[in-house]
């Protein structure tokens, strides 16, 4: 933690036993977004690992990336892992699917097939 400090990020502690790491933070994202104004559209959410390892890990973050469109109303959620990514395709989120992926072609160390 204190590598994070020193680099000036804010680092809380949320006492919360019962709601996952990812859990807390995306609630930290939607109280930050519901303090922007009425226009501002919502983040692109990348969830950096949580596909490769142990299985429970990965279906847990599969889940949160539904939970996230179907119950949140989320259009832009990712999961991405070293070999692959995720997402869940609605109606809406493939019609714009081609400008999502341009975020990983810039890195120029992937190819993205779709």
């Amino acid at each position: 933690m204190t590598l994070f400090r020193i680099q000036g990020v804010e680092v809380r502690h949320d006492p919360d036993e019962f709601s996952t790491d990812l859990g807390k933070n995306v609630t930290e994202l939607t109280k930050y977004e519901s303090s922007l104004s009425p226009q501002q559209e919502q983040f692109q959410l990348v969830i950096i690992g949580g596909l490769s390892g142990r299985l429970d890990q990965t279906i847990h973050t599969l889940h949160a990336l539904t939970q996230l469109v179907e119950k949140e109303g989320r259009e832009k959620v990712w999961a991405v892992g070293k070999e692959s990514a995720a997402c869940i395709l609605t109606k809406v989120s493939f019609a714009n699917l081609g400008t999502w992926l341009d975020v990983f072609r810039e890195t120029g160390r992937s190819t993205v097939w779709y």
